[in-house]
């Protein structure tokens, strides 16, 4: 009887960024401002596992800057991924998943002491995408897939940032008429 092993590819890839950053604008005012110096810590971690018919990778980044001497512009953001495909002889099964918590938008305030001061205001976003694919012919294909995108800002209503939530669901049929050539038909 033939014994049957199965081997897996496994990765583990840490990262660290550390940086100091001079800006001499950082509100990006043109009322009287001070420069400032920031300092970036970013680790990272990507993981990963693969077999000749599974595949699951992640990642999960942190960032932490710090400003010298000016208030409220401190951001700490952090983003995880996760995706995993599965397949076999004529199906693909693939599941991909975020979620991010970022500080991209900047609330501006004014007051009489110090100008126009902008403060950056927390994004918080959650991603949800499974797809399966049929291989139908040698040459044609149909997959079906859903994504779901949820955001939502902190305290955002108060500048005009509204929380928001869209998804669709699509069929594509496609066939590779040529080497170089091939047709799609979605429908969504």
């Amino acid at each position: 009887m033939p014994l049957v092993c199965e081997a897996a590819e496994w990765t583990v890839e840490p990262s660290a960024l550390f940086s100091l950053v001079y800006n001499d604008n950082v509100n990006l005012t043109t009322q009287p401002h001070n420069s400032v110096n920031s300092n970036v810590i970013s680790p990272r971690l990507d993981l990963g596992m693969r077999t000749q018919a599974w595949q699951l990778t992640g990642s999960a980044e942190a960032s932490r800057i710090r400003y010298s001497g000016e208030i409220g512009q401190d951001r700490d953001d952090n983003a995880f991924r996760l995706s995993t495909t599965y397949r076999s002889e004529r199906n693909i099964w693939q599941l991909d998943a975020n979620s991010t918590r970022d500080s991209p938008v900047a609330d501006e305030q004014t007051s009489s002491d110090t100008g126009a001061v902008q403060t950056p205001k927390i994004r918080e976003t959650h991603g949800f995408s499974p797809s399966w694919t049929r291989m139908l012919t040698e040459r044609t294909r149909l997959q079906l897939m859903y994504q779901l995108n949820d955001t939502s800002y902190v305290n955002g209503e108060s500048v005009g940032l509204y929380d928001y939530r869209y998804s669709t669901a699509s069929t594509t049929v496609s066939n590779q008429l040529s080497k170089l050539s091939q047709v799609f038909v979605t429908g969504v």
